[in-house]
């Protein structure tokens, strides 16, 4: 029995239109591992699932980061970031800034055509409670 309004059909995740075409998130994105290998000394930001990107001093009210910033990863505007261990709780980041530095333990990407897909409109999806679920569902089901 089907069970989505008219002119709907089944995808991986919901109904959607049926005009709607649907594709991979990994056709649309890119991992980037840039790192800071001249030490140069960018703002070091952490992700909060509350503020997003936020001053790493200024979240944990002092330095909890490295001297040493060679191994932290470079974001740049509209990069994403997160932490691989506080992704269920919705701990992804948009970043507004010009530049700057996230742990080598965050992943961090990037849209490939920002005429495809809009950073704000990728953020407010993996931002949402359904999208929060999801990526809470399948890291919870790969241990």
């Amino acid at each position: 029995m089907n069970n989505h309004p008219q002119n709907f059909r089944w995808a991986e995740l919901s109904s959607l239109p049926s005009t709607w075409i649907v594709v991979r998130l990994g056709e649309y994105i890119e991992e980037i591992k840039e790192k800071n290998k001249s030490n140069k000394e960018y703002p070091v930001f952490t992700v909060s699932n509350l503020y997003g990107f936020i001053l790493s001093n200024d979240f944990f009210n002092k330095q909890v980061y490295s001297k040493k910033l060679n191994t932290y990863k470079i974001v740049h505007r509209n990069f994403f970031a997160y932490n691989p261990y506080r992704i269920n709780v919705g701990s992804i980041g948009l970043f507004k800034n010009k530049i700057g530095l996230v742990s080598p333990a965050y992943t961090v990407f990037k849209i490939k055509d920002m005429k495809k897909l809009y950073p704000e409109f990728l953020f407010g999806l993996l931002k949402s409670p359904f999208y929060i679920s999801q990526i809470k569902k399948y890291s919870m089901s790969r241990g």
